[in-house]
C-alpha cells in the first residue's frame, strides 16, 4: 500500500543516513540520495567501448539513464540500463557502446530520469579517460 511504501522509505532513508566509508577506503561513486551506486567504472578508470556498466538503483520503473561525454561535454551516445526491480534498490548492468571522443578524457553519468519532465536526477557524475 502507499501508506507501507511511505513508511518503508523513510525506514530505508534512515538507514542511509547512518551510512559511512572510512576516509582510507576508496568509496564506490554513488548520489546524494543514494538512490543511485555504481559499481563500475570506477572513478578516473580508463574505459574503451563498449564499456561495462554496473551499480544498483532504486529508480522509477526500474530504468537508469546512461550518458557517456567527452571532454568538451559532447554527449557520445545516450542509453538506459534495466534494474532487477522498480520497486526496491536492486542490481543493474550492462555494456555501452559509445562513439570515439576527440579528447583524452570524459565523464559517464548515470542517473534517473524524472517522469515528470525527464530532468536529471539521483545523478552519479564518474570521470574517465579513453
Amino acid at each position: 500500500t502507499d501508506t507501507d511504501f511511505e513508511a518503508d522509505t523513510k525506514i530505508y532513508e534512515d538507514f542511509l543516513g547512518t551510512v559511512e566509508f572510512l576516509d582510507e577506503v576508496a568509496n564506490p561513486p554513488w548520489s546524494d540520495s543514494r538512490s543511485i551506486i555504481v559499481d563500475e567504472p570506477w572513478p578516473d578508470g580508463t574505459i574503451t567501448s563498449p564499456v561495462a556498466i554496473s551499480g544498483q538503483a532504486l529508480s522509477f520503473e526500474g530504468v537508469v539513464s546512461v550518458r557517456i561525454k567527452d571532454g568538451s561535454g559532447k554527449t557520445l551516445t545516450e542509453t538506459t540500463l534495466k534494474t532487477a526491480s522498480g520497486t526496491e534498490r536492486s542490481a543493474f548492468s550492462g555494456s555501452v557502446t559509445f562513439d570515439k571522443p576527440k579528447s583524452g578524457n570524459g565523464t559517464i553519468e548515470i542517473y534517473n530520469a524524472s517522469a515528470k519532465d525527464g530532468s536529471d536526477q539521483d545523478k552519479v557524475s564518474i570521470p574517465v579517460k579513453f
